[in-house]
């Protein structure tokens, strides 16, 4: 929602101040993600520099995580501690102790609602005087929302979409035309594209029926082979996670079957397509941007946001007044295109007799 370009300016801010900047992002994808576009935006651009024969130099920026190798690693604190890193892009590692500035001035944390109170303090706690603290979310969970009206803090607001995201279409599928979904998906991926297939559940449960994320990838991969469908769920570790978000991102998987916990913010443009089973098992905060919608917005491409409501042929009257409509509020406030079926056209779309699903690939 152009989180970032915020997130930069108010760092350069402090480093043509004097000061540092650092940002704190919930996962290493993410924070290798920040460092690249971080610098290619401030690529070129220089500070003044007394130490320098030029009188200037170029800012410094540098990425702090786990991975960081331990030779690098002892050069970026060097960095920090004298000062000639302007801004610092990492994960919980810029909490560690080891980790000193020599004059911290803003504090960012991008997705706070993935942090701890604790956690962001101990980033605010690295400067001698309080710094500035920018916190940045696009989810609308209760606690965020909460703090924007409780937690003394100025809050601002983007409601409009930078200009160049594609308007994305959302279409309300029954469960019976699945398998026209997936032969849309498969059309989708023969055209060179990625998609996102998300569910609420790890894997099948005797008391809850609902589609699983690992029940889901076997059906997947059976249809476009293992090495096409990779798999992201909560019972992973993060290392697991990221290694898979990697490769989702390099083009090594066609298809990424996921539960909720579906990367924040990952950018991964050729991915512009995604298929929500069981939506109606999800909250608002789930089904809006960034954890469904913010991913395809970032596609160049971005076409079609299909959600697969189970059981819809039972709830056709309560789509338009429910959860359903509502969300369809809450993304046209963004300024986004949303197109929702309702009951002829989830059996004809467009008067021509074709069901949704199977234009999916065509669009």
């Amino acid at each position: 929602a152009g989180k970032t370009i915020v997130a930069v300016s108010a760092m350069l801010a402090a480093v043509q101040g004097g000061h540092q900047g650092a940002l704190m992002a919930p996962t290493e994808v993410l924070a290798e993600q920040h460092a690249v576009g971080i610098r290619k935006l401030l690529a070129g651009l220089h500070i003044p520099a007394s130490d320098n024969l030029f009188g200037e130099r170029e800012v410094r920026v540098e990425l702090l995580t786990s991975s960081v190798t331990a030779e690098r690693r002892r050069d970026v604190l060097a960095g920090l501690a004298d000062g000639s890193v302007d801004i610092a892009i990492g994960t919980h590692a810029l909490i560690q102790e080891s980790v000193q500035f020599h004059s911290l001035g803003v504090v960012v944390v991008d997705e706070q609602h993935r942090f701890g109170v604790s956690q962001r303090l101990l980033l605010s706690e690295k400067a001698d005087r309080p710094p500035h603290l920018l916190a940045m979310t696009a989810t609308p969970i209760p606690r965020t929302l909460t703090l924007t009206v409780y937690g003394e803090m100025d809050v601002s607001r983007i409601d409009e979409m930078p200009p160049g995201r594609t308007p994305i279409e959302t279409l309300v599928i029954s469960d019976q035309k699945l398998s026209d979904v997936i032969a849309g998906l498969g059309r989708h991926l023969e055209a060179g594209g990625q998609a996102y297939w998300v569910c609420p559940l790890v894997e099948e449960s005797e008391s809850v029926d609902a589609a699983a994320a690992e029940e889901r990838a076997t059906v997947l991969r059976q249809r476009f082979g293992s090495d096409q469908v990779g798999l992201v769920h909560g019972r992973m570790k993060a290392e697991e996670k990221d290694a898979v978000m990697r490769r989702f991102k390099a083009g090594e998987f066609d298809v990424l079957v996921s539960t909720t916990v579906i990367e924040v913010g990952v950018d991964v443009p050729n991915a512009t397509l995604m298929v929500i089973e069981n939506a109606e098992r999800m909250g608002l905060a789930q089904l809006v941007c960034p954890l469904q919608l913010g991913q395809l917005h970032r596609a160049v491409d971005a076409r079609h946001l299909q959600r697969v409501l189970d059981g819809v042929r039972h709830h056709v009257d309560t789509i338009g007044h429910g959860k359903f409509h509502n969300v369809g509020q809450v993304v046209l406030a963004l300024g986004v295109v949303v197109v929702q079926a309702r009951q002829p056209a989830l059996e004809q779309r467009g008067g021509h007799g074709h069901d949704a699903a199977v234009n999916l690939g065509d669009a």
